[in-house]
């Protein structure tokens, strides 16, 4: 699998890696995961890894350095990414549900339950 480091730590043996398969990401910690003696993987890298999931956590091993620097700009991105549009768009909130609604003339599921949603505006 590729994926691209957003966080790493050579003092700690340390790195986090945002994999292409948009799951979970990975955790790398120490030396012997990574391939070949190479340098310690760094923010902005485009490595290749394999993984697994032990303990609810995603671990990254034989990780190997595709591309060095390849995606410097990736970590500020997406720690940007986070907090400005949610300021912006509107919150959604339920503001009325019932379980058991009246049968309309279209289909619905048998106990399906009808909620209305309401866009505020969102305030701090």
């Amino acid at each position: 699998m590729i994926g691209v480091v957003v966080w790493s730590s050579a003092a700690k043996l340390k790195a986090v890696i945002w994999c292409e398969d948009q799951g979970a990401l990975a955790y790398l910690h120490g030396r012997d995961n990574v391939v070949g003696g190479s340098a310690w993987p760094e923010a902005g890298d485009m490595v290749e890894l394999e993984s697994e999931v032990r303990s609810d956590l995603r671990h990254a091993f034989n990780v190997r350095i595709v591309t060095e620097r390849k995606f410097v700009e990736l970590p500020g991105i997406l720690r940007d990414a986070g907090a400005e549009p949610a300021a912006r768009r509107p919150a959604l909130k339920v503001v009325s549900s019932q379980e058991n609604p009246v049968q309309r003339k279209e289909a619905r599921p048998q106990g399906a339950a009808l909620v209305s949603l309401s866009a505020g505006s969102r305030r701090g």
